[in-house]
C-alpha cells in the first residue's frame, strides 16, 4: 500500500522541477548503467561541479596573464581539449544511463542533433585568450569524419579562432595526441594545456595501470595548476579505460566486474565493538 504513495510523492516533487530534456520517470523506468547514474547526475545538477569548472578556468586565465608578462620569441598558443572541457556532453551521457550504446553511431547522431552546450567558464576563458592575441588550438580525439559537426557546434556557441587548421582531430587508430601537440609546439610557444583527462597534457600519463598513472601525476605534481589545468570529469576517460585494461567495453555486466574488482571498502572486524 505504501508504493503508490511513494510514486505520488515523487511525481509531486518532479512536477516542481523546471528545465528541459528530463528523462521519463515512473515505476517501470529501467537504468541501463546504474553505475554511471550518479556521475552523470553530479555533472548535470551539482553546483560543486560548476564551481570546479569556474575555478579551473580562473586559474587558467591567471597563468595566461603570467605567461604573457614574459617575452617570447615565438607566437604564443593555448592547447585546449574539446569534450568535457569546452563542450558539455552531459545530455548524451544521460542517454547512456538509460540506453545501451551503439558506438560510434549514437555519438555521431548526438553530434548532428544534440543541442551544443558549453562547460561553465570556457567561453569567457577562450574570449580572453583571443583578446590577448594568443592562438587557440582545439585538440580532440574526435575522428576526422566529425570535423563539420564539431566546427558547427563550436561556431553555434560563438567560440573564437575556428577553422580546419585550429581543430586538431584524431587521424589514426591510437589515442595519443603527442604528434599533434608537437606540430603546434614546432612553431608556437605553448603557454598552457587545458583538458579534463591527463592524456590531454602528455603521453607521459598513458600508463597501463592505476599505479603507473598515479606515479606519473606525482612526478609532475608541480605542473598542475601551472602548465596543466585540469577540469573535473567523473563520467569517463582514461582513468576508466585503465580499469578495463584499455579495452573498449560496452557490456555493462563486464564493466561491473572490473568496477567491483577495483573497489576498496572498509570491512569491520568480526565482533568489533560498535
Amino acid at each position: 500500500m505504501k508504493r503508490p504513495f511513494l510514486f505520488l510523492a515523487v511525481g509531486l516533487l518532479l512536477a516542481g522541477c523546471q528545465g528541459t530534456h528530463h528523462a521519463p520517470t515512473g515505476p517501470g523506468l529501467a537504468f541501463h548503467d546504474k553505475a554511471l547514474l550518479m556521475a552523470v547526475l553530479w555533472h548535470q545538477t551539482s553546483a560543486e561541479y560548476r564551481a570546479l569548472c569556474y575555478q579551473a578556468f580562473n586559474i587558467a586565465r591567471e597563468r595566461l596573464e603570467e605567461a604573457l608578462a614574459h617575452p617570447s620569441d615565438r607566437p604564443r598558443a593555448v592547447i585546449i581539449d574539446v569534450d568535457e572541457t569546452v563542450l558539455d556532453n552531459a545530455l548524451y551521457d544521460g542517454y547512456l544511463v538509460l540506453n545501451p550504446e551503439q558506438y560510434p553511431e549514437d555519438f555521431y547522431r548526438w553530434l548532428r542533433n544534440g543541442p551544443p552546450r558549453l562547460i561553465p567558464g570556457a567561453a569567457d576563458f577562450l574570449a580572453a585568450v583571443d583578446r590577448a592575441g594568443v592562438a587557440i588550438f582545439y585538440l580532440t580525439n574526435r575522428r576526422t569524419v566529425t570535423a563539420e559537426d564539431t566546427l558547427r557546434q563550436l561556431s553555434v556557441l560563438g567560440l573564437p579562432q575556428l577553422g580546419p587548421d585550429r581543430l586538431l582531430l584524431r587521424t589514426g587508430q591510437g589515442r595519443s595526441k603527442e604528434t599533434r601537440r608537437a606540430s603546434v609546439g614546432a612553431t608556437n610557444d605553448i603557454v598552457l594545456f587545458v583538458g579534463d583527462d591527463l592524456n590531454d597534457f602528455s603521453d607521459h600519463f598513458q600508463g597501463d595501470s592505476i599505479e603507473a598513472r598515479k606515479s606519473a601525476v606525482d612526478e609532475h605534481r608541480s605542473d598542475f595548476g601551472r602548465r596543466f589545468v585540469l577540469l573535473p570529469n567523473a563520467v569517463g576517460g582514461s582513468w576508466e579505460k585503465v580499469l578495463y585494461h584499455d579495452n573498449d567495453l560496452h557490456l555493462v555486466e563486464l564493466k561491473d566486474h572490473f568496477r567491483k574488482h577495483y573497489l576498496e571498502a572498509f570491512s569491520p572486524a568480526p565482533n568489533a565493538p560498535e
